[in-house]
């Protein structure tokens, strides 16, 4: 699918990653961590072309005022409960201002360890599936 193409530069795909090659298998070890006890039934890749090219745009400006070996990269987790909040993640990106809990003030937040999210923020289907 190519989603270059300006009708759908900002359709988001999701791909399915097999989980015994990376990149799915460095986020589930990653995951495993600190969640050694939640099965992990799958994981997909976001593809959003728009998003990507804010991302990649925002890193050069980056490296430009501060130089790439400066640069504070890092995995990090994110919970949500709701499907309906994934999708427009996938889509229009992390929101500072659709977040309802601001706990620590307006914005989004974001955990080093995947428990922290999962255990505290992601809810589940009647299935029990995150």
């Amino acid at each position: 699918q190519n989603c270059v193409d300006r009708k759908n530069y900002a359709k988001p795909y999701m791909i399915p990653l097999s989980l015994t090659t990376s990149p799915a298998k460095d986020v589930a070890n990653n995951f495993k961590k600190t969640c050694p006890n939640k099965q992990i039934i799958k994981i997909e890749g976001v593809q959003n072309q728009m998003l990507y090219d804010s991302y990649w745009n925002e890193r050069k400006k980056l490296i430009k005022l501060i130089g790439e070996n400066k640069l504070n990269e890092m995995d990090v987790f994110h919970g949500t409960g709701q499907i309906d909040v994934m999708r427009y993640i996938a889509t229009g990106g992390f929101r500072k201002e659709f977040s309802n809990t601001a706990v620590y003030g307006k914005g989004t937040y974001f955990a080093r360890d995947a428990n922290y999210s999962a255990n505290g923020y992601c809810g589940q289907d009647s299935h029990g599936v995150f």
